[in-house]
């Protein structure tokens, strides 16, 4: 599905009225952001050089590279982002599960770390320290969610020639 469909198919789900009043623009660029930018014309110079918000979040995602940016909106959304397990990252030995969860226990102790200084000074979190907690833990349910996602789909193949 492109970005411009989706923008259309979420506007038709409130209005368009009551999104552009929310969002604080003009129902005709409403209307623009939800067109492919084959259907505008030369004849409707408004339209030319208007990219829709989706599209303008790609572009800063692929222009810093930062997946915190990515992770921000699935936040918003209730979940996380989890990048999809790539088949040139399949290794085909039980090294590769050691490795994985080698990093796995050391991202949870890195979590368990840092709620234990939080807590060894004043027996309390404050927000700063929450917030490096949540830190800590997105960053371990991101890891954990991709070794899943890299078992079911087979990338870690154990030698049978184990006793």
């Amino acid at each position: 599905m492109t970005s411009h469909e989706v923008i259309k198919e979420a506007i038709a789900q409130v209005g368009t009225k009551r999104a552009a009043m929310a969002l604080n623009v003009s129902q005709g660029l409403i209307y623009k952001w939800s067109q492919s930018p084959k259907e505008t014309t030369p004849a409707d110079a408004a339209a030319e050089g208007v990219k829709n918000p989706l599209d303008r979040v790609v572009d800063l995602f692929d222009v810093t590279g930062d997946t915190r940016l990515i992770n921000y909106l699935c936040q918003h959304a209730g979940g996380f982002f989890v990048p999809n397990p790539s088949p040139e990252n399949e290794k085909s030995s039980d090294q590769a599960i050691f490795e994985q969860t080698q990093r796995m226990f050391g991202d949870f102790s890195t979590l368990l770390s840092a709620i234990t200084q939080s807590t060894s000074d004043d027996k309390s979190i404050d927000p700063r320290e929450a917030k490096l907690i949540r830190d800590k833990w997105e960053t371990l349910k991101r890891f954990l969610e991709q070794f899943v996602r890299e078992c079911e789909a087979g990338h870690f193949h154990i030698r049978q020639d184990r006793a």
